[in-house]
């Protein structure tokens, strides 16, 4: 048995500018570590299998106007605590694009040397729209490349440690508001 720390980390603001450094969790996807935050109980493949769930470095928050946020920063590899596994060395950036009341767009997306995951791109776009006071979508796509990958008989690309390598994912939510304590959602992946 060993502990674990999901975050730890120190923050500093001025104005619009924010930067946490430490241990943090991934702002890449739509759904979040800590399962009272995502509305379903179970998560999408591409969570598991594309997707990190936390950073260690530093991330850079930028507040451009009411419409568009930018984030970026450096770190350390996925999923890696205190220490740089297998080298690990990334950039990771994005933004939040609120294109009007009810459409926003966002990005994140990372590159360089992954640690375990080995070196490659991961992005991630997410758009959200509200169609009505009760109605509201979420469309996912991300796509993973990474070189961590070993070819399997039967023509499978997965990494050393039996996560895919290389994937796509396209992941569509509908939610429907029936009152202020109940909400219905879908999801297909």
């Amino acid at each position: 048995y060993e502990f674990a720390l999901p975050q730890l980390y120190g923050e500093v603001a001025m104005g619009n500018l924010s930067v946490k450094a430490g241990h943090f969790y991934t702002p890449i996807g739509y759904e979040v570590v800590t399962s009272p935050d995502n509305f379903f109980l179970s998560r999408q493949v591409t969570f598991y299998n594309s997707e990190p769930f936390t950073h260690t470095g530093a991330l850079a928050t930028y507040k451009v106007d009411d419409k568009l946020t930018l984030i970026g920063g450096y770190e350390l590899g996925w999923d890696t605590g205190f220490y740089q596994y297998d080298k690990g060395s990334m950039g990771i950036g994005g933004f939040t694009y609120a294109a009007t009341e009810k459409t926003t767009l966002t990005y994140a997306g990372g590159f360089g040397n992954f640690g375990w995951r080995g070196e490659g791109a991961i992005n991630s776009f997410i758009l959200s729209q509200k169609w009505t006071d009760k109605l509201m979508s979420v469309h996912q796509f991300d796509v993973l490349n990474t070189s961590g990958t070993t070819v399997v008989a039967g023509g499978g690309n997965f990494a050393t440690n039996g996560v895919a390598g290389d994937s796509t994912g396209l992941i569509n939510y509908l939610f429907y508001e029936i009152d202020s304590k109940w909400k219905a959602g879908a999801r297909q992946e």
